[in-house]
């Protein structure tokens, strides 16, 4: 190998560091409607979000699409991805 290549047993190396940075690395996926953040969409969620339905103002938990009134949209969001 010279100064431009990686030889082998370098890539080898770099492989294996890089298996084992994935190991150790957790891959957080979040879901919109997880509104109570506990890492699924159940029937906490929903709750949560019919208890606020019809509520307007910024940055409320339960309005998913995020243009300050929980309704229709926001349950249809909270719908889709119910059980995931």
């Amino acid at each position: 190998s010279d100064a431009n290549h990686i030889s082998q047993r370098g890539n080898e190396a770099l492989a294996r560091e890089w298996i084992d940075a994935l190991r150790r690395t957790s891959i957080v996926t979040t879901l919109p409607a997880d509104i109570d953040g506990d890492g699924d969409v159940d029937f906490a969620d929903l709750n949560y979000l019919l208890s606020h339905y019809g509520e307007t103002g910024p940055l409320l938990a339960a309005d998913l699409d995020g243009n300050g009134v929980v309704e229709f949209t926001d349950l249809n969001v909270l719908l889709d991805q119910f059980g995931l």
